[in-house]
């Protein structure tokens, strides 16, 4: 309940239903904890609930569209064994209907103490190998089944799996359909985008435009990251010598625009996995951390996408001969657009609001 002034008199209004998201970003974990626990809050917040972040150092300024939520942030110290007292602090003596939890560092030890201040507790996870003590589990990666958590998890929880059920920003769904018309039929690839998300430190990226180099495309690049590293690359000023079609970008905030108008997607086998997938454009993909191994697998598999490993590749001239192949292969990249689109809708948001019935 809240307290409220009014004429002199204090007035008792039932408070709005209050969630509470537990997540960290930064160079090494990337960015898409946070994004996706945004776009769930966002989507809580327009069903009237208000949403607080507690976050780890850094992350503020690792992820810009954390910025227009400052004032709503508080940062804890990083450390499990402090942050249950620093969230009872912050709340003072108040409870919260919803905690959510999207962090590898975490378990059930945690979340078990997080009882004494949170109604329910929800879990994003996509790792598989820890317990929790969960009302809620999301685990949103194509191929994951609810089985796999049978002994980490009371048997009361209540479980979100698959793309259906991926956090993602509303941009994606609004340019669903203007993206997927614009690929109904077979057509040559003449832009590419190439980006890895938030935790990559270039490397991948100037590889790929390399090797997009020693390949005959002559069409439009958006080469898109983030950071000093990224702005200070030697890679990406030379290319734009040679090549006046690349564009290098940081920082944007139409990733879902870019991806609509694009013909292909060079990145990461990680939470931008779904964006593509909602807008149906079709991807090489590779993993830049172990936890991608499995999204790369399961969307090769499905056919929504194409894989390379950069492990396996000694020189460049391996990718350089991938990327040739897949841009003259207009049946292909038609084939992966239609099962990417058939994956995931860009609706997750609104299945899980609706499911919590809180």
């Amino acid at each position: 309940m809240d307290k409220i002034h009014c004429g002199g008199r204090v007035v008792i209004r039932p408070s709005k239903r209050c969630a509470i998201f537990r997540f960290d970003a930064g160079p090494e974990i990337g960015g898409g904890h946070a994004l996706r626990c945004l776009a769930l809050a966002e989507t809580l917040m327009r069903s009237g609930w208000m949403c607080r972040y507690a976050i780890g150092p850094g992350s503020i300024n690792a992820v810009q569209q954390l910025m227009p939520y400052e004032k709503y942030c508080f940062q804890l110290s990083g450390k499990p064994e402090s942050e249950i007292n620093e969230i009872e602090g912050y709340l003072k003596g108040r409870k919260c209907d919803l905690f959510v939890v999207d962090h590898y560092g975490r378990d059930i030890h945690f979340e078990r103490l997080c009882r004494t201040f949170a109604k329910y507790i929800m879990v994003i996870d996509d790792m598989v190998n820890r317990s929790h003590d969960a009302d809620y589990l999301l685990n949103q990666n194509l191929g994951s089944l609810a089985s796999s958590y049978k002994t980490l998890v009371p048997g009361t929880c209540r479980f979100f799996i698959g793309p259906q059920y991926a956090l993602l920003r509303p941009e994606f769904y609004l340019n669903r359909l203007k993206s997927l018309a614009r690929r109904q039929h077979e057509r040559a690839v003449q832009r590419i985008l190439v980006s890895f998300g938030l935790s990559e430190t270039c490397r991948f990226t100037e590889r790929v435009v390399k090797a997009l180099a020693n390949t005959s495309y002559s069409g439009y690049i958006d080469v898109v990251g983030s950071g000093e590293e990224f702005r200070k690359s030697a890679v990406f000023s030379e290319s734009k010598k040679t090549r006046p079609r690349i564009r290098i970008l940081r920082d944007v905030d139409d990733i879902a625009v870019l991806m609509r108008d694009a013909d292909l997607a060079i990145g990461a086998a990680g939470s931008m996995s779904w964006e593509r997938c909602t807008l149906g454009l079709p991807s090489l993909v590779t993993a830049i951390a172990d936890n991608q191994r499995t999204i790369a697998h399961a969307l090769f598999k499905a056919g929504a996408a194409d894989v390379f490993d950069f492990d396996m590749a000694n020189e460049d001239d391996g990718l350089a001969k991938s990327l040739a192949k897949i841009l003259i292969d207009r049946k292909r990249v038609k084939q992966m657009s239609t099962i990417a689109a058939d994956i995931c809708d860009g609706l997750g948001c609104e299945r899980v609001t609706e499911a919590l019935g809180l």
